[in-house]
């Protein structure tokens, strides 16, 4: 049972009503199935144990005896037989009924073993006949940038992509997960670990080169590295203080007219440099807990910090902030060349995760879960529109904390993460907000289920532990075979007391056994009982054991046990 179940998915519950099941075994019924199998089990092994203890029982009346306290002792409880040893072939016979008795009992204890070794593990499994189709917005022409033209519209993509970016951005930070990412909204929502088949959207940070950049610190500029204006969309942008803070460096302000005319063709694999700004420390009295106190003339270091080790050798560009004509603070600024490399994946299988229940926002993920290296890339009219987006929605990502607990000693990692989180939000949000066409993409949807994992140590110490009771029943019958010459087989525990004449060891009035459903004070008291092989029949006859039954049993290969201490009760 064990065997079949290990490995397999199982549906989670039960359906309320049996038409309503579908195929495969759900849970329950495996958890039912199972513990029938192990009840069973431990049916046979109770039955196996109790004709064991029986057949002890009658091979112990033929050789040594035994008393009544002893009989009820190792037949309801299981309980060793430690009487006292009256010669060498008593204590052969008690250690052979010890061992029996102790061979039997791990059967008895094994259960919680079978029952623990079965492990349900939470999965999900995809539902082929579910499979449906959606309608998701795409850009196909050039009309779909004339919402550049509208203020509202551009703050309205840089909030969405905050928003997509800030709830899965860890990935992008990390060296073992795929950084390709793609953000679509599904009504009715698929649940995580579903499949869908979709493009893909390719960026990739190939180099960053540091630069030497230096301005005169006391005069400001929207083309200096400290200003991130000209980068921007909007004519009023936010410009983070936030440590971190980072955005493409332009010289020229961002104008729409001269940007369409580069939208018009189509760009299928981007590889190009473009300038990066990234605040790194700060001098002064507004300062965060890693800068220093200082004067307008300290310089910025390049020691250990928020970001650790920063370049050495590279040059860091100031800006001073100034209250009333007096000097406030110092930001210190790197500026980087970054190459990279951006185009759009050709329609495949990626993974859907739920990340917005209540606007059922999912992100698809490459499946198996790193990024292609050389992957087949079809044109993308939103690549270059997407980079003039990039810097306004990196404002929003800052100022929202995505990826701060990224930028320990890891100034490098960072810019390329925050880089690879806004461009995919970016492109995501660009096609929700300034769409003109659609396209349909193919969804399977998954199910939870839970699959069953045997942990096979724990079966195998429960398969021991039950082999004990057939170690004992073979060394029961070896030892049977080698010592008795006949013998009655024990079949069943409940014949043993129809078959067996007890008229010997039982009265009426007087001493003996009377009540054989109680023991009282007396009956315990009794001696050992012995076969009376002299009177035959269909049933085996009871007899308290004499002296001479010492004289007949010394006789047999095997020594037996002296029954002289034990004094013979009068008869009856």
């Amino acid at each position: 049972m064990f065997t079949l179940v290990d490995g397999r998915a199982f549906r989670i519950a039960t359906p309320a009503y049996f038409f309503q099941r579908e195929s495969g075994l759900y849970q329950a019924e495996a958890t039912g199935f199972v513990s029938a199998a192990l009840v069973l089990l431990r049916l046979v092994a109770e039955i196996g144990s109790s004709l064991i203890i029986w057949r002890l029982v009658f091979l112990l009346l033929g050789k040594t005896g035994i008393t009544l306290v002893e009989l009820c002792r190792v037949v309801d409880m299981r309980l060793p037989i430690l009487s006292g040893f009256g010669s060498t072939q008593h204590l052969y016979w008690s250690l052979f009924a010890v061992i029996i008795v102790v061979l039997v009992w791990p059967s008895s204890i094994a259960a919680p073993l079978a029952n623990s070794s079965l492990q349900w593990i939470p999965s999900s499994q995809l539902v082929h006949p579910r499979t449906r189709n959606y309608d998701l917005p795409d850009i196909r022409t050039q009309d779909a940038w004339n919402s550049f033209l509208y203020p509202e519209d551009i703050v309205a993509i840089a909030l969405r992509a905050a928003t997509m970016g800030a709830r899965d951005s860890d990935h992008a930070f990390s060296a073992t997960q795929a950084t390709q990412r793609r953000y679509m909204y599904l009504d009715p929502h698929l649940p995580s670990e579903s499949l869908v088949l979709t493009q893909m959207p390719y960026f990739e940070v190939s180099n960053i080169e540091w630069m030497n950049v230096q301005f005169d610190s006391e005069t400001l500029g929207d083309w200096k590295p400290s200003s991130l204006a000209n980068a921007s969309m909007q004519e009023l942008p936010a410009n983070s203080k936030k440590m971190g803070n980072l955005g493409f460096w332009m010289t020229e302000k961002w104008n729409f007219t001269s940007a369409k005319e580069l939208y018009k063709k189509p760009t299928t694999f981007y590889e190009n440099k473009r300038n990066v700004s990234i605040l790194v420390g700060r001098i002064g009295l507004n300062k965060e807990d890693d800068a220093d106190l200082g004067t307008n003339t300290t310089q910025c270091s390049s020691k250990p910090g928020r970001f650790g080790q920063l370049p050495i050798g590279v040059s860091q560009f100031t800006s001073s902030w100034f209250l009333d004509g007096e000097w406030t603070a110092t930001d210190c600024f790197l500026v980087a060349e970054v190459t990279m490399r951006i185009g759009m994946i050709k329609e495949q299988n990626y993974n859907i995760t739920l990340v917005g229940a209540s606007e059922n926002l999912h992100v698809a993920s490459p499946l198996n879960g790193a990024n292609q290296s050389q992957p087949d890339l079809i044109p993308d009219l939103a690549i270059l529109p997407t980079l003039d987006m990039m810097t306004d929605v990196l404002q929003h990502l800052v100022s929202l904390g995505v990826g701060s607990q990224h930028r320990e000693d890891n100034v490098q990692g960072y810019l390329a993460g925050m880089l690879t989180v806004a461009y995919h939000a970016t492109r995501s949000a660009l096609v929700e907000q300034a769409t003109d066409s659609t396209t349909t993409i193919t969804a399977i949807p998954s199910e939870p289920i839970v699959r069953a994992l045997v942990n096979r140590r724990r079966l195998y110490v429960w398969l021991a532990l039950n082999a004990t009771l057939t170690l004992a029943a073979l060394l029961l019958w070896v030892v049977q075979s080698t010592t008795t010459k006949t013998s009655k087989t024990v079949r069943d525990p409940t014949l043993v007391a129809l078959t067996t004449n007890m008229d010997a060891v039982c009265h009426k009035n007087g001493d003996g056994l009377c009540n054989a459903v109680a023991l009282s004070g007396g009956d315990k008291k009794l001696g050992r009982m012995v076969w009376d092989y002299e009177h035959g029949g269909s049933c085996r006859k009871l007899r308290f054991a004499s002296g001479g039954d010492l004289d007949e049993n010394t006789q047999t290969s095997i020594p037996l046990l002296s029954l002289r201490q034990y004094n013979k009760l009068p008869d009856h």
